[in-house]
């Protein structure tokens, strides 16, 4: 629910209430006063009715966690002190029941801001700024919170320099700064063309490539100076943004990509640069590769990039890992890392990849965006892909909205307006698989299900910590009822002493009911597993943070 303190005299106070009205303090939590005069406050209240229980967020933070709950069946209030006046609006309730019968509920995964992990594999986008489709001051304050180390920004060019020779570079300060200061490295996309030069393209996506000797002297001398700038902040760049999807020829893209990567070293030797940002692992990154490394150049390609969409998210991991086995033969046998630079689902039809499902089977709510979002990151941890969900925030085309952010937007203003339920899931994700949690060697799974779904499962350990086990069934998510399956299960490899059942989506921990797990050969089987089309996870206690 959103909560407004109508005045910076406003002091507002959470409550729960039971239904005769009786008040059931939760906490003062220091009340909730604005800086400077009306603001909105994103609230989310998770209570536990059976345990007497709440916890509080506030704009994506959790302010309070168990706070014991008088009512046994709660309803959000708020109440106003002193001056001035406090409103409600957005009030979502959402019921969630446990999996199946004998699990009780016992807790929730503890979010962890990106201030308390080490660098991890995950990275949030913080794209399209530079064409203020977003604003970054509106959503700032759910970055760190989120968990997520790293933020993909695009530095735009046309932005920067809207006067030839002159660079304003204020407002990427600001954001590289603050997410710094945050805890979240920044990584940074050199895009997109700049009209002010004959020749130089222009700032929207599908834009050529700068082509003129005017325009590419002047993009030189703005990479140059990007770089100069920021070498002692950022250290990654990415060069250009899905050159496949705007036509570009691999070969053309490929000698664009050697001339900015080469700017870039001579100002910071040790850049890490990536490419080519491709809306598909296809035959176009294969050759921007192959003239890499025909032309002696691919020790100017740290890693390659590219972008996930597909309806069910497994399907893509065939072209992914096809394209994998492949690179080999054209790097005469050298290592190439693959990173995940972009993937999202939307929570609602609108703009851009995925948006019409209308011949998918998939009805998109912020739910089955969770499902989506969950399946796809597991999925690249697992392999050790590195990762980046798009985006942090939802963004307003002028041709249409993206609702791929995990933050809802009012387009006519770009102003946040609640965390959706995707943002609350990758909390609970990228706290658990952070970077101390390893794909586990050996694992395999047998299950007595057969047919469809099929069920994906992988194993992971957390140095002296114990195993745990990522598992859900593989078809296009759908909106609740959820389609629950119950399975026995074997998983090979694995070693539990205090397992506990974990539903990602809503951060929720259950006890397993006695008798549902026994060690079996060097292995572990369950017996009444219940999974769904999203990722469930059995773990030993004390890998989790709790």
């Amino acid at each position: 629910m959103r909560v407004r303190a109508d005045s910076s005299a406003t002091r507002v106070e959470l409550r729960l209430e039971d239904e005769d009205g009786t008040p059931a303090l939760v906490q003062e939590l220091g009340g909730l006063t604005p800086d400077d005069g009306p603001a909105w406050f994103d609230v989310r209240l998770v209570a536990q009715p059976a345990a007497g229980t709440c916890d509080v967020y506030v704009d994506g933070t959790r302010r309070a966690a168990a706070l014991p709950v008088r009512a046994a069946r709660p309803l959000a209030a708020v109440a106003a002190r002193a001056d001035g006046i406090a409103s409600i609006t957005h009030l979502r309730v959402t019921v969630e029941r446990p999996p199946a019968s004998g699990f009780e509920l016992t807790g929730g995964v503890r979010p962890r801001s990106a201030a308390e992990l080490a660098p991890s594999p995950w990275s949030v986008g913080g794209e399209t700024i530079d064409r203020d489709f977003t604003r970054y001051e509106e959503y700032k304050r759910y970055l760190g919170p989120l968990g997520v180390t790293g933020l993909r920004l695009q530095a735009g060019w046309g932005r920067t320099e809207q006067t030839p020779g002159h660079y304003d570079w204020a407002w990427l300060d600001t954001i590289i700064d603050d997410a710094l200061a945050q805890g979240v490295q920044p990584w940074v996309e050199t895009s997109y063309g700049n009209p002010i030069y004959p020749g130089a393209g222009h700032e929207q996506v599908n834009g050529p490539l700068p082509s003129s000797a005017e325009g590419l002297a002047a993009w030189d001398g703005w990479v140059a100076a990007l770089v100069t700038r920021y070498r002692d902040r950022v250290d990654e760049w990415e060069i250009w943004n899905e050159p496949d999807v705007q036509l570009i020829d691999p070969i053309e893209y490929a000698e664009f990509y050697i001339r900015t990567a080469e700017v870039i070293r001579s100002v910071q030797p040790a850049a890490k640069i990536y490419g080519p940002a491709n809306g598909l692992t296809n035959l176009h990154a294969l050759d921007f590769v192959a003239h890499l490394a025909d032309r002696g150049k691919l020790d100017l390609l740290t890693a390659i990039t590219y972008h996930h969409y597909a309806f069910v998210p497994e399907v893509k991991y065939l072209t992914v890992e096809a394209f994998a086995r492949a690179l080999p033969g054209i790097t005469g046998g050298r290592q190439i890392p693959l990173f995940q630079g972009e993937s999202g689902a939307p929570s609602t039809p609108g703009y851009g990849a995925l948006a019409n499902a209308k011949d998918s089977g998939v009805e998109w709510s912020e739910t089955t965006q969770a499902k989506w979002n969950l399946r796809r990151a597991l999925g690249d941890f697992a392999r050790g892909i590195r990762s980046c969900h798009f985006s942090l925030c939802d963004m307003a085309y002028s041709t249409g909205v993206n609702y791929k952010g995990l933050l809802h937007i009012n387009a006519a203003d770009r102003s946040v307006v609640y965390a959706k339920e995707s943002y609350y899931a990758l909390q609970a994700l990228v706290s658990v698989f952070d970077a101390g949690v390893q794909p586990l060697p050996g694992f395999a799974h047998v299950s007595s299900h057969h047919g469809d779904p099929a069920v994906a499962a992988y194993g992971f350990q957390r140095l002296d910590a114990g195993h745990l086990v990522a598992a859900w069934t593989v078809a296009a998510p759908v909106n609740p009822p959820h389609p629950w399956l119950v399975t026995d299960i074997r998983f090979a490899g694995v070693r539990f002493t205090d397992p506990v059942y974990v539903d990602l989506r809503t951060g929720a921990v259950y006890e397993l009911p006695a008798g549902c797990w026994r060690d079996d050969r060097g292995g572990v089987r369950l017996r009444g597993l219940p999974l769904y089309d999203s990722p469930i996870v059995i773990a030993e206690r004390g890998a989790l943070p709790l």
